[in-house]
């Protein structure tokens, strides 16, 4: 039997199949979780937070700068920082501003099992128009 939210087979339909929020979908052996948009803020944002089952899930996880959507010369800089079980495990930056500078930032992971995975955004600025996305990919084993 398909569980949601990990436990053993993924759920076959995934727990929300084609939209965005903080948890992690299952289809298959395959599994994903799409932030959607978050506004430029000073305070961190969670953005990602889901817990696994009993599989281990491998996969890259991608933090995307804070940008102006109608207007990709203008944005500002922020970190993307990758938690398992309240241990911060890395710390990304992507930045917005600058067009000498990443404006994407992935990170490979492995997720053990039983795990509290989340994925908290901070930025430079307070900009409410610059939005920045946050997608994990992955396999389960």
């Amino acid at each position: 039997m398909a569980l949601v939210g990990g436990g053993g087979a993924g759920n076959v339909a995934g727990s929300n199949p084609a939209g965005t929020g903080s948890t992690l979908n299952y289809v298959g052996n395959l599994c994903y979780a799409y932030s959607g948009p978050f506004a430029d803020s000073q305070t961190p944002q969670t953005v990602l937070d889901f817990s696994t089952g009993n599989e281990i899930i491998r996969g890259i996880l991608q933090f995307n700068a804070f940008v102006q959507e109608d207007d990709p010369a203008d944005g500002s800089r922020g970190t993307c920082t990758l938690e398992m079980d309240g241990q911060v495990i890395a710390i990304l930056k992507a930045d917005g501003l600058e067009d000498d500078t990443p404006n994407v930032a992935t990170q490979d992971l492995v997720i053990p099992p039983f795990t509290r995975f989340t994925a908290k955004i901070d930025s430079s600025g307070t900009t409410s128009t610059h939005k920045a996305t946050v997608l994990f990919t992955g396999r389960l084993h």
